[in-house]
């Protein structure tokens, strides 16, 4: 946010989550809730950030999967199969990435099947799991490292 740049971009046309306080977490949330009643699409990354061992996933976050459910709304897991290839490492600004293709699999909407705190670690492990599918096989978790309730 602070780079003038991308500050101006991301103030602009995303919600940034600031996860070291609460508060402002909260907020970023409520955002997310309007932009989705004024017909708005969001994009969510549900792992919370881009993680050093990507393409292997980390446990989804349940935010955007309650919002589903609040909501009453689909979420389009979408799996960035080569994205990796291109950002060297996403904690540095300047580390070395290039210009490539990257392959994307758009899968089927997964709709809320209920209200409760079960439904949201159901869909949550629905779309995990489609979008774990997807990365290149030695990348996949395996199924008995399942995403947890954080």
């Amino acid at each position: 946010m602070k780079w003038p740049m991308f500050g101006l971009f991301f103030r602009k046309m995303d919600i940034p989550v600031h996860r070291e306080n609460s508060k402002l977490a909260y907020n970023a949330l409520q955002k997310a809730y309007n932009a989705i009643d004024k017909g708005e699409n969001v994009a969510m990354y549900p792992e919370g950030t881009i993680p050093l061992s990507a393409p292997r996933m980390k446990a989804f976050k349940n935010g955007a999967f309650k919002m589903a459910i609040d909501k009453n709304i689909p979420i389009v897991p979408i799996t960035w199969q080569s994205c990796f290839k291109v950002i060297n490492n996403p904690e540095k600004l300047f580390s070395p990435s290039r210009p490539a293709t990257v392959k994307v699999v758009i899968h089927p909407p997964v709709y809320p099947k209920g209200t409760s705190d079960n439904s949201i670690k159901e869909m949550r492990d629905e779309v995990f799991g489609l979008i774990n599918s997807a990365l290149p096989k030695e990348f996949q978790k395996i199924k008995t490292q399942s995403p947890t309730q954080l």
